[in-house]
């Protein structure tokens, strides 16, 4: 390999490499050294291109749905400090703000590679967007899933209540059971309905 004096650029996410690399150490995508390189004076900045391994004639290109970069690991960076923040002060809320930041984040990530796949722009600004939407769905998917367990809980138990003899023990126990499967049937529906689809 020839001799390279100042760093190189990814040319599919843009990190700078080391001189003489072979592939990114970001992306692991393999650069391509142009033939200039050899003239190039110490200190001067060198642009790496990709190119396809030999052999296969796919040539990678910038935004493809597959590629990563630094603006989804700075979002996961985030939430993940947020989160443990949240753990070490209050653990019970920070399950509960697992359990609604989790799917959103997954949403998102999902949400990206089909804009990606239709060719459309999806930048830092519009990765924040799409979590804060889909945030506000996960958000309130759980309050319709909160709304169907206390409804379906209080008829269930009034329900069993009025019909048994036994008093409430069976009552709460069957209110309960019922909610819980009501409120996850609920959200397990909306969140397919509100799934990104491919256009």
């Amino acid at each position: 390999m020839t001799d390279i004096a100042g760093p190189m650029y990814c040319g599919d996410c843009g990190a700078e490499n080391a001189p003489g690399r072979a592939a990114c150490w970001l992306c692991f995508k393999p650069l391509l050294v142009p033939p200039s390189v050899s003239q190039a004076s110490p200190g001067s900045v060198v642009t790496a291109e990709l190119v396809p391994p030999t052999g296969t004639s796919v040539v990678p290109r910038a935004g493809s749905p597959s590629s990563f970069n630094l603006s989804s690991l700075m979002l996961v960076v985030t939430l993940a400090a947020v989160c443990f923040g949240v753990f070490r002060a209050a653990p019970g809320l920070a399950v509960l703000l697992l359990i609604v930041v989790a799917p959103a984040l997954f949403r998102t990530f999902v949400s990206g590679v089909r804009r990606k796949e239709r060719g459309e722009k999806f930048g830092t600004a519009e990765k924040v967007l799409a979590f804060a939407g889909s945030l506000g769905i996960m958000l309130l998917i759980a309050v319709a899933a909160g709304i169907s367990f206390f409804a379906t809980c209080w008829v269930a138990c009034f329900g069993v209540a009025l019909t048994n003899t036994n008093g409430m023990d069976n009552a709460l126990q069957v209110g309960l059971i019922g909610g819980l499967l009501v409120a996850l049937t609920l959200s397990i529906g909306l969140f397919i309905l509100f799934w990104p689809r491919r256009r």
